[in-house]
C-alpha cells in the first residue's frame, strides 16, 4: 500500500500557509466515548500527525466511524489547518 502526503492546491488555488491535506492510517483515537472524539493520530509516509477535532466543523458522519478505520486499517484523507502548531481537522473522508 502506498500512502501520499501532500499539501493541497497548486497555481491560483494554492492553499494558504497553515493549511494542508494528508492521506494515511488512523493509529490512535482520543475520546471520552464512541462519538465524543477529541483528537486522533494519523500515520503517513513515516510521519505522525495528530489532529484536534474542531468543534465548529460539521464532519458529516459520527466521529466514532474513525474506530472502524483504526480497526480495519482503512486510510482516511484529512484536510487541516495549522493554528499555532496545533493541527485542526477541517474535513475527514474515506480514502
Amino acid at each position: 500500500m502506498c500512502l501520499l502526503v501532500a499539501v493541497a492546491g497548486c497555481g491560483d488555488d494554492a492553499s494558504a500557509p497553515g493549511e494542508g491535506r494528508v492521506t494515511g492510517l488512523v493509529t490512535t483515537i482520543d475520546s471520552a466515548g464512541f462519538d465524543d472524539v477529541d483528537s486522533f493520530t494519523l500515520r503517513a509516509e513515516g510521519e505522525t500527525f495528530t489532529f484536534q477535532i474542531d468543534p465548529d466543523v460539521e464532519y458529516g458522519f459520527p466521529l466514532g466511524h474513525l474506530q472502524s478505520h483504526l480497526t480495519n486499517a482503512e486510510p482516511v484523507v484529512v484536510e487541516y489547518e495549522d493554528r499555532d502548531g496545533t493541527l485542526f481537522a477541517q474535513s475527514i473522508e474515506d480514502a
